[in-house]
């Protein structure tokens, strides 16, 4: 399991009702800070939040303080969703929970992906770099591509290595830990997601912190998806961005595997 913060009940739950204030309710709550809405109800408690939630919460905590002296509740709400030109027009509650388009940024809003679990957020990452790309310039199979195809929202794609400290992860590609679980193969390369994600609820229910599996693009690649509510901030480590750019080797090699023409 993640480790926890330690803190006394009435400080954790003097951070949530401070964080509240930004939030129409809990589910909206935990929506944003991409946890399940029982883990709001455990701060609500006084229970520990994990290490990235509680750095959240102070920093919501310490925001709203300063705020109170000078606005009332429903303003400091729309000052916190509203976008501030001093923040390079940003909305001050994303510079506070992590910007959607930072390295760490995980989109709480999921359900869709092979082994999501829909109330726990994951993490997919690859293993190597040309995969990574790969996983974002798949669509362009068959079609040539250019610089305005290496951005999204505006904003340009970049590579950054993530370092993993951590460990029971169920290896999937290991005919051993496949049988272990009663896991069928070809379970897990269906296309429908309600077997894979079934897969990964229950790998989860036993106790794992992820898992690791083939790419649907090719089986020299692999993705390790992480149960983050089982993660905790110390066992991520994020490198520096590296801009994609048409030229960049890394991009040659997957437009290559892919028949993407550059």
């Amino acid at each position: 399991m993640a480790r926890r913060v330690r803190a006394n009940k009435s400080l954790i739950k003097q951070r949530y009702h401070a964080a509240k204030v930004a939030f129409p309710d809990d589910a909206d709550l935990a929506r944003s800070l991409g946890v399940h809405r029982s883990a709001v109800v455990r701060w609500k408690r006084g229970e520990s939040p994990a290490p990235e939630n509680w750095e959240q919460l102070v920093g919501l905590d310490t925001v709203v303080s300063l705020l109170e002296g000078f606005l009332d509740t429903g303003s400091i709400a729309k000052w916190l969703r509203g976008v501030n030109a001093h923040l390079g027009d940003r909305r001050p509650i994303d510079v506070i929970l992590g910007e959607p388009f930072s390295s760490s940024y995980v989109y709480p809003n999921q359900g869709g992906g092979r082994f999501d679990l829909r109330d726990v957020p994951v993490l997919y990452l690859a293993e190597t770099a040309v995969h990574a790309v790969a996983e974002k310039l798949q669509r362009f199979r068959g079609q040539r591509i250019d610089r305005h195809d290496l951005k999204e929202s505006g904003w340009p794609l970049a590579l950054v290595e993530c370092r993993l400290t951590l460990h029971k992860i169920a290896d999937l590609c290991d005919p051993e830990v496949l049988a272990n679980h009663h896991i069928a193969p070809d379970s897990l390369a269906s296309r429908d997601f309600a077997k894979t994600q079934g897969a990964a609820r229950m790998l989860y229910k036993e106790g794992y912190r992820g898992l690791r599996w083939w790419s649907a693009l090719s089986g020299d690649w692999h993705t390790i998806v992480l149960f983050l509510d089982r993660v905790s901030a110390e066992d991520l480590e994020y490198g520096k961005p590296e801009q994609l750019t048409v030229r960049h080797p890394t991009v040659k090699e997957a437009c290559t595997a892919l028949g993407v023409r550059v």
